[in-house]
C-alpha cells in the first residue's frame, strides 16, 4: 500500500504547558503505533507544525482526527504527497519544543521562524516546512 506524508501547521487555542504537550505526545504515540504512523510534532510559541507519514487509509483517519481536535484551530495543510519511503521513520511520534532564541544562528532557519512559525509564508514555500522539521528531527 502506498505511503502518504502530510505536513500541517495550526494554532493552539491556549498556550500549552509541558504537561499538556506530554499528554498529546503520549496519545499520539499510542494511536500511531497501532496504525503504523510515524512523525514529528514541533511546538513553538503557540503554533504546532507536524509531519505524519504512513499508509493512506490510516493517514486519512488520523488526519481527520487531528483536524477535529478542538485544542487547535486555523489548521493549514502545507504538504500532502505520496512517498516511496518515510522521511521521518524514527518515531511513532516525537515532540520538539523550542524558543526561537534557542535556534542556532542558521540564517535560513532564523528567517523562516522569525520568532514564530509563519503559516502563510510556509504555505507559499512548503519545502521550508520540511527544512524546519528536519532541523528539529536532528536536534
Amino acid at each position: 500500500m502506498p505511503l502518504l506524508q502530510i505536513v500541517y501547521i495550526s494554532t493552539a487555542r491556549t498556550e500549552c504547558t509541558p504537561v499538556q504537550l506530554e499528554a498529546i505526545l503520549a496519545s499520539s504515540i499510542r494511536h500511531n503505533k497501532q496504525n503504523g504512523i510515524t512523525g514529528l510534532l514541533v511546538y513553538l510559541k503557540g503554533t504546532f507544525m507536524q509531519v505524519i507519514e504512513g499508509e493512506e487509509p490510516a493517514m486519512r483517519e488520523t488526519y481527520g482526527r487531528i483536524k477535529a481536535d478542538t485544542r487547535h484551530y486555523n489548521l493549514l495543510n502545507l504538504i500532502e504527497t505520496p512517498l516511496v519511503s518515510r522521511e521521518f521513520p524514527s518515531w511513532h511520534m516525537a515532540l520538539r519544543t523550542a524558543k526561537a532564541s534557542a535556534i542556532p544562528r542558521n540564517p535560513q532557519l532564523l528567517a523562516l521562524v522569525a520568532g514564530a512559525l509563519d503559516a502563510e509564508r510556509l504555505k507559499a514555500t512548503p519545502s521550508d516546512a520540511l527544512s524546519i522539521l528536519s532541523y528539529f528531527a536532528e536536534s
